[in-house]
Order: C-alpha cells, then structure tokens, then sequence
C-alpha cells in the first residue's frame, strides 16, 4: 500500500459524495460561528453589566448576584450548545463514511443521504459514550497523578520558585510530547476503527481489534497517510474544516486500501 493510493482514493471519495461533506462542513462551520458569537455577545453584555469594580467597591448584593446567576446560566448554555454541536458533527460524520462507503449501491443524491441518518446516530452514540469513558479514565489514570507529580518534582525539588515552575512546566511538556506520540502512533487504528463502526456497523472492542489487524498489514503507510491529512489543519483559515470534511472519506479509503493489500477482519 502506498501513501499516494490512500490520499487519492480520499478526495476521489470526497468529490464523489460533496453533498454529505457539505453538510458537515456546514455543520461545523456554523455551529462554530453561533457558539463564539453567543460567547462574545452574552461575555461582554454580563462584564459591561456588572461594571467595573475597584478593590474598595461594595457591589449591590443582589446586582452581583444576578450576575454570577448569568454567567453560571451563559457556562452552562455553552456546555449544553458545544455538546450537541459535536454530537451532531459525529452523527454527520457517519453519515459521511457511510456514504463514502455505501454509496455505489444505495446512490450518491441527497435523498440517499436520509437513510444513513439512522445508523449514524446509533453509531455516533457509540463512539461518544466510549470516547467520554476513555477520556475520564485516561485523566484519572494518567493526566492528573503526571501534572500532579510535575507539581510535586517542580515545588518541592530544593530550588527556587521559578526553576521550580520551569521544572514543572518542561515536566508537562514532556507528557504532552508523548500523548502526542502515542496519538500518532495510534492514529491509523482508529482511523480504521471510526470507519468500522459507522460504515459496518461494527461494535467499538471489535472495531478496534479489526482496525489493528487491518493496519498492522501497512502500518508505517498509515501513519504517514494518516499525519499528511492532520497536517492539513495547518492551512490557514479552512485548516480544520478542510481536515473534518476529508476524515470520513480518508477512514474509508484506508479501510479499502488495507484490504486490498491483504489486511484481514476477524
């Protein structure tokens, strides 16, 4: 498997279902205008209402009150709006790969688009509720007790205070470079494994080891297929809408490529 094969096979795909990269494209795109918009405007009308308050002010109770209502009420809105936003992006998302993959014989219109809707949302439920699992267990397990001990080696390490910060700091650098590593180094897995469980229905545990038994056939292609497409959020501007769009065509161009060079699904 070539990298080029996997790369061309994305924007063939991407060409070939535009409508659902449309979709999720606009998606993206609007929900995240509406949520920085609301953000400034409710922001800045709460800091203009609550006044500027020096350090011998004594603010009317119930003003200060009301304002530290709106803003638990504005964080708890924001909460809210970005959380459904990224659900609907995981749902058209599915509905993306199973287009891409789908497509030749259920058709590549509008109309077809409404009948992935169903298995998408199922499917997105899936990898939401695991993701948030994963990622409460991936803090407690790893991200806290590494910050806390970069704290402990930074604080308590017999130097001053800003060697000690800088100890720290470099400390959390260094844990941040190796997330970034295994995420690399994991990458192609789940790509395959996204692509699994929105075009084929697949259960995630299964989809995860179908995914490595498919990329370990190819894998160091896959990585670099894989870091080309992240690197197209490098682009100004359309960075990350470009990297959105491509990712469901790309889960499925890989899971086709690494078929076809002998990678199998138990």
């Amino acid at each position: 498997m070539r990298v080029g094969d996997v790369l061309d096979r994305s924007f063939e795909l991407l060409r070939r279902e535009w409508r659902a990269a449309v979709l999720l494209g606009g998606v993206y795109v609007v929900g995240f205008v509406v949520l920085i918009g609301t953000y400034s405007v409710v922001f800045f009308r709460w800091v203009s209402e609550l006044g500027p308050l020096d350090a011998g002010a004594n603010p009317d109770p119930e003003l200060l009150a009301d304002s530290i209502a709106g803003a638990a009420g504005f964080v708890v809105s924001v909460v809210v709006f970005a959380v459904l936003m990224a659900f609907a992006s995981l749902v058209l998302t599915g509905v993306s790969v199973r287009a891409a993959m789908h497509g030749p014989e259920e058709g590549t219109g509008w109309s077809e688009l409404w009948g992935h809707l169903g298995p998408a949302t199922i499917a997105g439920l899936r990898l939401l509720g695991w993701g948030i699992l994963v990622g409460l267990g991936v803090s407690v397990l790893f991200v806290i007790p590494f910050v806390f001990l970069g704290l402990v080696v930074g604080t308590g390490s017999g130097v001053d205070g800003d060697a000690g910060v800088a100890i720290t700091v470099l400390f959390t650098l260094g844990f941040v470079f190796v997330v970034f590593a295994a995420s690399v180094a994991v990458g192609p897995i789940l790509m395959a494994m996204t692509g699994l469980v929105y075009g084929r229905e697949a259960g995630v545990w299964r989809s995860i080891g179908d995914g490595y038994r498919l990329v370990r056939r190819a894998y160091w292609p896959s990585v670099g297929a894989t870091v080309i497409v992240w690197l197209f959020s490098l682009v100004p501007l359309l960075g990350s809408v470009l990297v959105t769009v491509l990712m469901p065509p790309f889960q499925v161009a890989l899971i086709e490529r690494l078929e076809a060079a002998g990678g199998e699904i138990g």
